[in-house]
């Protein structure tokens, strides 16, 4: 089957993020950003919004269900649906019966806020069908019972000061989520390092460990996949100056993930441009400067220095050692 690729428009409205698709004449397509896949016989517009799992919680856990999905509020502006796919991170046994899947895997449908489950008509690799579909707050969840293995993404944000910090996220590949994570982390001054999602699924509820090929501090030593708000990885590399690997590393000692970490990725340009100036006038700077004081404290309050250097520099005895440090 081939899917016509569509890439939405995004408007703001009250603060919510809205996006707008739009198919000119009968297909199969598919939203770029979220995965959301539809059919129709003639031209169809239709928006949608990422929504919270969290309000209809406590309803699922009463269920004995869990999200296995984004959760996508859809409005129809124009035209009419034959079939739509929602997306979902579910890694799914080609051998696992259809009638089986259906009564394991349920759409939440939210109806003048109330949660209702329905059938799906078919649950394929990556997407739950539904025929003649109407619409409201609607995302696929599992029955909590069952162990599943789920298909994720690793995200990795780098702090943008001297002294290199890396967050590394482990969540399930759910669009909404990432966007949560990455509005989180920009709001922080971090910068996002695209790098491979793992290539096989990973047992939801497993434990992981993460390493690093170079010397580093990384904190907390494990952490769990979870359906809630992920936690992450901090790791803290005192003197990055090269190259190094990262490696998520399973409960049974296998490895899930591992990717290069290039010295260009985590160095800004702007940075290493400066530090080649200061190599090349270094003389002319410690004899000349004379605001040291003053430059000292900016560097520490941008994270340039740390605070053994920035103590170095106010016990040092003269203009010219306090620019040596």
């Amino acid at each position: 089957m081939f899917w016509i690729q569509v890439e939405p428009s995004v408007s703001t409205e009250d603060e919510t993020t809205v996006y707008t698709l739009d198919s000119s004449a009968a297909g199969h397509y598919e939203c770029i950003l979220s995965g959301l896949r539809w059919v129709c016989e003639s031209k169809v517009s239709l928006q949608y919004q990422f929504s919270s799992w969290e309000p209809h919680r406590a309803s699922l856990n009463n269920m004995r269900f869990e999200e296995g999905g984004p959760l996508l509020d859809i409005t129809m502006i124009s035209g009419k649906l034959e079939e739509i796919h929602l997306p979902h991170f579910v890694c799914i046994d080609p051998d696992y019966p259809q009638s089986c899947l259906r009564e394991d895997i349920k759409v939440l449908h939210v109806k003048d806020n109330r949660v209702l489950l329905e059938e799906v008509d078919e649950v394929t690799r990556f997407h739950a069908k539904l025929l003649h579909p109407s619409f409201s707050g609607r995302g696929l969840v599992l029955r909590r019972m069952l162990h599943w293995r789920v298909h994720c993404d690793l995200l990795i944000f780098r702090s943008t000061r001297a002294l290199l910090t890396l967050h590394t996220y482990l969540i399930r590949c759910d669009p909404s989520l990432a966007r949560e994570v990455e509005a989180q982390e920009k709001s922080y001054g971090f910068l996002r390092l695209p790098k491979p999602k793992p290539e096989k699924s990973l047992w939801k509820g497993s434990r992981f460990a993460l390493k690093t090929s170079c010397q580093s501090s990384i904190t907390p030593q494990t952490i769990k996949l979870r359906s809630t708000r992920p936690n992450y990885f901090e790791v803290y590399i005192k003197d990055a100056a090269m190259d190094f690997e990262m490696e998520l590393i399973s409960e049974r000692g296998e490895s899930a993930w591992k990717a290069e970490i290039r010295t260009e990725e985590y160095r800004d340009d702007s940075s290493t441009r400066d530090s080649e100036f200061v190599d090349e006038f270094r003389p002319q700077l410690i004899q000349k400067v004379n605001n040291v004081f003053a430059i000292a404290d900016i560097l520490f309050t941008k994270g340039v220095i740390g605070e053994e250097i920035n103590a170095n520099i106010s016990a040092a005895p003269t203009r010219q050692a306090k620019m040596r440090h």
